[in-house]
């Protein structure tokens, strides 16, 4: 089995990127609008400081969940995203929300990314994560969702916006029990049976372990047909969701609020199964960062909203 997942990992290399990541449009409506603040899943696109000017090269990935940090003694804002998706050479990468105007409009520029644990170059990492350090901008602790995929009783929540009110250290016992749902800019909202919380990401010469295994064919039965993810959706965020507050207005009609544990951050898949970097080790590699919650503070409250 170990030797299997290997080669199944080792297949996800068409999302990460040597150079430059493909800029593939958003396939799901609302994740390419422009949000202030910024929510979780929503498209960001990503310009090289090294190659800023009329000649810059974009790439597009997604976010994850927001955090504050510590910056020469100054409490600041950021967002985490993927750390392939970020390169911190030559003064870090220039992030702009939904994306890049032309190369002198800076309407849509929401910060630098200035952290990665990406071993670019090759070598071992237990993290895939960047960080983003906000300007002038601020966040939700939410996340956007749209798409058809929700799994058998669930259902789209009413604002399409879930609320993050915790984060989770994944464990043994969630393999091949646990469904996890992703969001991102491409494909939009898609889920999964976590398969592995242990498993081993090879890229060329480059290793993450340990990774979530998702798998929207668990058992060669499958939830959906449609890819799990694509191009552009690395950096987005994977949680379990549940649901917070339910309305009844007869005749029969529900309105549903969810909440999100966040337990990932969407690194890459070959189309039916995927792999997510843990949450909480962006903590646990970055000492002064704090992940942050939804305002509503608890999961015994009546909304998040």
């Amino acid at each position: 089995m170990r030797g299997k997942i290997i080669v199944l990992v080792a297949m996800l290399a068409f999302l990460i990127y040597g150079s430059s990541i493909v800029h593939v449009e958003a396939q799901y409506p609302g994740y390419d609008k422009k949000y202030r603040p910024l929510i979780g899943g929503i498209q960001i696109e990503i310009t090289k400081a090294e190659w800023y000017g009329p000649s810059y090269k974009k790439s597009s990935c997604s976010l994850a969940f927001p955090v504050s940090f510590t910056e020469n003694n100054v409490g600041r804002l950021g967002f985490i995203t993927a750390g392939h998706c970020i390169r911190t050479a030559n003064g870090g990468d220039y992030v702009d929300q939904p994306t890049k105007g032309p190369w002198w409009d800076w309407s849509n520029f929401i910060g630098r990314g200035i952290r990665s644990s990406w071993p670019y170059g090759g070598g071992k990492s237990d993290l895939d994560a960047a960080l983003i350090r906000l300007e002038n901008t601020g966040y939700e602790a939410f996340i956007f969702e749209n798409g058809t995929h929700y799994r058998l009783g669930d259902h789209p929540d009413r604002n399409n916006r879930v609320g993050i009110t915790g984060y989770i250290t994944p464990t043994k016992d969630m393999e091949n029990r646990t469904i996890v749902y992703k969001s991102a800019k491409t494909t939009g909202i898609t889920y999964g049976q976590i398969i592995r919380i242990d498993g081993r990401w090879e890229w060329s010469n480059i290793i993450i372990y340990p990774v979530i295994v998702f798998s929207r064919c668990p058992n060669n039965q499958c939830y959906y047909d449609d890819s799990i993810g694509a191009g552009g959706d690395s950096g987005g965020v994977v949680y379990i969701r549940y649901v917070i507050f339910v309305i009844h207005f007869n005749p029969g009609i529900w309105i549903f609020d969810y909440g999100a544990r966040v337990i990932g951050i969407y690194n890459g898949d070959n189309g039916i199964n995927a792999v997510a970097s843990w949450a909480v080790k962006v903590s646990e590699k970055w000492s002064d960062l704090k992940i942050s919650y939804a305002t509503c503070g608890s999961e015994d409250s009546s909304s998040c909203r």
